[in-house]
């Protein structure tokens, strides 16, 4: 960008617009240090005084040398310290060359070696900078001549000192870096001797003194704070707020800008000033009113019941709208502000535990999200009201509140909360505590919080009841454990309760045992009673049973026969005699006084294996005696070996014992046959067996009518047809048939499960089941009719054709996106038609003769990417049918063209319905796209001042006419790594270069060298590729950590890499 002329013809003119320029430079650095105060929004263009970039240009000396100056004779570096001679002159050569301070610069004297100071000055390309001296030989008439060597860049002059006088060397930099500046003496003729010369008022200046134009300012909006534009390339912009608040970014070699403010409040306005690289600074420029952009999220602090306010941070300057929600519904609304920085804070009254607290912000015709958060709890509830707790306590008690648990800690661990009852008590079932032992209880409210501890110290109590082990008639001695060297008594008693013996004492030996030998073995209706002393403290008495382990004698059994119904036989007197049959008992009797016992049976089949067993009152046994049953013939049944269907009659022989013979047919009695002499006969047997699974049976029973025989009859043939069930129209009222005189009822089956018993008309042998509709809900259901006989047992199961009916057809015409209606037609088996948007029903039509309508449906379909179907019901609501809906037209459709990252433009496609695009950044927006109505297409710009990241979540998200959001699309970032990428070219530095470069991603700002975790240098770079110049300065050795730092444009670490250091 070519420099506006500001420049006068004229010494006179020249010098004093020096002087102004030189005040107004000062006048902007005050106003720069102070961000507090309002600053006037208007700057006109500085030029400054050119700046002796030299450090030390007086040469200051230390006790080795010149600050900031690297002395070297004969062109060799000398390290560490210099020495000095007799007049105090450093010494680059003993008997050679010295060098010494004087008023404004320095004293050289050589008898023939060269030597030189040097320093590193960092220039910018194309820029032009001037090296001045005053130079003089100071030697005498017989002294040699002093040469005057200088040094800029690669650039070197010797020259006599005599002939200098004043020096203005101009030298223009090739390339941006750091060059040497060197300046130094030789002699300067082939005179033995010395040479003297002296060289003050040293500078090195950049000559620029024209400051750039104006630059340019782009709208500025309060949701992005984001400040971008035009200047001279490769500067700087200064950004100064209403606030005073002065913020400084780079230009890049297009002459952009793009700098991140603090948050800025609508209304006000920036100015701008670009300032070169010899520091002049143009004319100002005034952004436009800053502009409203979305209001973010507001961030509120933790609210708890003891709370009074709300605070929190949002954007600066708009209205805080607060809302305290009950857990009943009810609201309580509160209003405020935030300040200039964003601040709020806004009294409420103290909330309860669990409300909801809601926050949004509006200002400006915007509202932001609303920032929703739970109330805490943070008041503790009171410490708990305990009970004294003594060494027998096992249930510690107290008082609390009504809700509230309280738990109870005890040196062996925590035990589970216990719930305070209605009345404020709680009671916890504790173990036995040592003396002195501490016990907390502390209460937890509903929502979790702890309270302080109630802390109880435990006091002596009565002893612990003595552990006796079990003792039986069978023992010799009594044993247990008890208290350790306490007192104990043993008393011994009959079931009377009188003492059978003189009680047994002794005392618990130390390590809590005790054992008593018997003098005899004890009765088991004896009790064992057992007492601890120990000082003043006694136990509550012990008593244990004696238990009885010694079984009874075998007892005496006498023969059995099938007849028989009373098992007899001898044994223990009070004993119980039980008897079983595989294992099952089939009776028992108490043995008399005199030994004898009478069980009563049921008679037992021949050849069963009865057994028999005493067991006492202490439920020991005996052994078991057994016996086989002998066989009666009074209960023998005589039937056919087989019988074939159809056969309307079978007889037979019985037994004296049977009374009666009944027919069963699969486990129901169907018919009794008529006996005479001991045969029986059954008549119409072919009503009754009509297939070859029935299961038959002739069964005797005596003249109580109990069952004495059973005997099951072989069935063969055909199986007869009891039910012939007509075809069933699918959704019909009736279904009908046809039975046989063997079915006594029928009954409906669906899908395994009855649902409805038949009519049945005796005459012309049909059946009928009205409401058929209502129970066989799909064409595709399994549908049954079974027959039953008089005693409710299944004899004949027929499936049903259920054939498909026109009643259930569903049509559906196509829907074009956008129309208000959609229709279909239905059949009259159909009740309802519902609407299905993905998934979830939205509407109900209106139904017309076989005609539907659903209406408003351009609400209730809003994308054609939506999945829609027509649902029909029947009567009783079960969905009987299902029809997809083809959607037709374009609507809410978004699209995005590829995205690669450090890219500035992201564009797409948008379809009818969408109003804005805007894009999302990790949740939140960050631009508007521009919209081009003509061709569908949006348009967002400086997108990679947005992506900061790899990781970023990039979304659009578009809106309709109301700003509903429609459509939300994820975008993939191409080559994300690119974005904040760093290597080094070799992957390493080569120890004494004096160089490094390497490549940066499109986020890259500026490329820093640290070294051992201090930033030491910062690279030049441009476009993806960066380079630090004068490395070997840094005297960088093996041993040293050697790291790269990339940073983006708001000088944010986005990557760090080791370097590794090779020789």
């Amino acid at each position: 960008m070519e420099k506006k002329k500001i420049l006068k013809k004229g010494a006179v003119a020249l010098i004093v617009f020096n002087v102004l320029i030189s005040t107004a430079a000062a006048s902007f650095t005050a106003v720069a240090a102070g961000t507090n105060s309002k600053v006037n929004i208007e700057t006109r263009s500085t030029v400054v005084t050119p700046e002796n970039l030299l450090k030390n240009p007086g040469f200051t000396s230390n006790t080795l040398g010149f600050d900031d100056w690297v002395p070297a004779y004969n062109d060799k570096v000398i390290t560490g310290q210099m020495s000095k001679d007799n007049a105090g002159y450093f010494i680059f050569k003993k008997d050679d060359v010295t060098v010494g301070s004087i008023s404004g610069g320095l004293r050289f004297s050589t008898a023939g070696g060269k030597g030189t100071l040097t320093q590193k000055i960092h220039v910018f390309k194309g820029e032009t900078y001037r090296l001045n001296a005053t130079v003089r030989d100071i030697g005498g008439l017989f002294d040699a001549g002093a040469d005057f060597y200088y040094k800029v860049g690669t650039k070197e002059t010797r020259v006599a000192a005599k002939n200098v006088g004043n020096l203005n060397y101009n030298y223009t930099a090739t390339e941006t870096g750091d060059i040497d500046v060197t300046v130094g003496v030789l002699r300067g003729n082939n005179f033995s001797g010395s040479a003297y010369m002296t060289l003050t008022n040293l500078a090195f200046k950049n000559t620029d003194i024209t400051p750039p134009a104006a630059p340019t300012i782009n709208p500025i909006y309060t949701d992005a704070n984001l400040a971008t534009g035009k200047a001279e390339p490769n500067t700087t912009v200064i950004l100064t707020t209403e606030d005073g608040e002065l913020v400084k970014g780079a230009v890049n070699a297009n002459g952009d800008y793009s700098v991140q403010l603090p948050r800025q409040i609508m209304g006000r306005i920036v100015t701008v000033v670009n300032q070169d690289i010899a520091g002049n600074i143009s004319d100002s420029t005034t952004s436009l009113p800053i502009r409203q952009g979305e209001l973010s999220l507001p961030a509120v602090n933790e609210v708890t019941n003891d709370s009074t306010t709300v605070s929190g941070e949002a954007d600066l300057a708009v209205n805080v709208n607060v809302k305290v929600i009950k857990k009943d519904g009810t609201e309580k609304a509160y209003l405020g502000s935030t300040d200039t920085k964003g601040h709020f804070s806004i009294e409420i009254t103290k909330p309860e535990y669990g409300d909801i607290v809601q926050v949004v912000t509006s200002g400006n015709g915007k509202v932001s999200p609303t920032s929703e958060t739970k109330v805490s709890d943070v008041i503790k509830p009171v410490a708990p009201i305990i009970e004294e707790v003594y060494t027998d306590t096992t249930e510690l008690k107290g008082q609390g509140t009504v809700g509230n648990k309280v738990q109870v800690t005890l040196p062996t661990g925590v035990l589970d909360p216990v719930s305070v009852a209605a009345d404020g008590s709680f009671k916890v079932t504790i173990p036995t505590q040592e003396e002195g032992a501490k016990i907390g209880v502390a209460q937890i409210k509903p929502s979790g919080l702890k309270g302080d501890a109630t802390v109880i110290v435990v006091k002596p109590g009565n002893l612990p009841q003595p552990i006796i082990n079990e003792v039986t008639d069978q023992s010799t001695r009594i044993e247990g454990s008890a208290t350790p060297n306490a007192n104990f008594k043993i008393v011994l008693k009959n079931k009377e309760g009188l003492e059978v013996s003189d009680p047994y004492v002794g005392t618990v030996d130390s390590t809590g045992k005790f054992s008593i030998l018997l003098v005899d073995k004890l009765s088991s209706e004896y009790t064992v009673t057992m007492t601890l002393t120990k000082g003043d403290q006694i136990s509550k008495p012990k008593t244990i049973k004696v238990k009885d382990v010694t079984a009874p004698d075998a007892p005496v059994v006498n023969n059995i026969s099938a007849d028989d119904k009373i098992i007899t036989g001898t044994g223990e007197a009070g004993t119980k005699a039980i008897a079983k049959v595989n294992g099952q008992e089939i009776g028992y009797a108490i043995v008399e006084a005199d030994g004898q016992f009478k069980i009563s049976i049921q008679p037992q089949s021949e050849n069963a294996v009865v057994t028999v067993i005493l067991e006492d009152a202490a439920k020991n046994t005996s052994t078991a005696v057994s016996k086989t049953v002998t066989r009666s013939t009074k209960f023998d049944l005589i039937v056919p070996d087989t019988l074939n269907i159809g056969t309307s009659s079978f007889s037979g022989t019985f037994g004296v014992g049977i009374s009666k013979v009944r027919l069963f047919v699969n486990g129901a009695v169907v018919s009794q046959a008529t006996t005479k002499n001991g045969e029986y006969t059954f008549t119409n047997v072919d009503k009754f067996v009509v297939s070859t699974t029935d299961k038959v049976e002739v069964v005797g029973v005596d003249s109580k009518y109990a069952i004495v025989n059973r005997i099951q009859i072989n069935v063969k043939g055909n199986l007869t047809k009891v039910l012939i069930p007509d075809a069933y129209g699918y959704g019909s009222s009736k279904l009908t048939g046809k039975y046989e005189d063997s079915a006594y009822k029928i009954r409906l089956f669906v899908n395994g499960k009855v649902q409805a018993q038949a009519i049945m008309d005796d005459k012309t042998h049909t059946f009928t089941f009205n409401n058929a509709a209502n129970l066989i809900t799909s064409p595709t259901d399994k549908v049954e009719v079974t027959a039953v006989n008089k005693q409710y047992a299944e004899i004949y199961r027929a499936n049903v054709t259920v054939e498909n009916s026109a009643a259930n057809t569903l049509t559906v015409q196509p829907y074009e996106m956008g129309s208000t209606t959609l229709t279909g037609t239905y059949g009259k088996g159909i009740s309802k038609i519902r609407l299905v948007v993905d998934g979830k029903i939205v509407s109900q039509a209106i139904n017309d003769n076989g005609t539907y309508t659903f209406k408003n449906v351009d609400k209730l379909i809003t994308s054609n990417q939506a999945k829609v179907e027509v649902v029909a019901v029947n009567s009783i609501y079960q969905e009987i049918g299902r029809k997809d809906v083809q959607l037709s037209g374009v609507l809410y459709t978004l699209t995005a063209n590829a995205y690669n990252a450090g890219d500035q433009v992201l564009s797409g496609t948008y379809g009818k319905g969408i109003s804005k695009v805007r894009l999302f950044v990790n949740g939140k927006v960050k631009a508007q796209a521009s919209m081009d109505e003509a061709t569908h297409t949006f348009k967002f710009n400086n997108v990679s001042s947005f992506i900061t990241n790899p990781k970023d979540k990039i979304e659009l998200v578009a809106v309709n006419s109301q700003y509903v959001e429609v459509k939300r699309l994820i975008i993939n970032v191409v080559n994300p790594d690119e974005l904040n990428g760093l290597s080094v070219d070799g992957s390493n530095y080569k120890l004494g270069a004096d160089t490094l470069s390497g490549t940066y991603g499109t986020l890259g700002f500026k490329v820093r060298l640290f070294v051992n975790g201090k930033v030491k240098s910062q690279a030049e770079n441009a476009e993806g590729k960066f380079v630090f110049n004068g490395l070997k300065s840094l005297e960088i050795s093996v041993g040293d950590a050697l790291e790269i730092v990339l940073v983006n444009s708001h000088y944010q670490e986005i990557n760090r890499i080791s370097v590794s250091i090779v020789e």
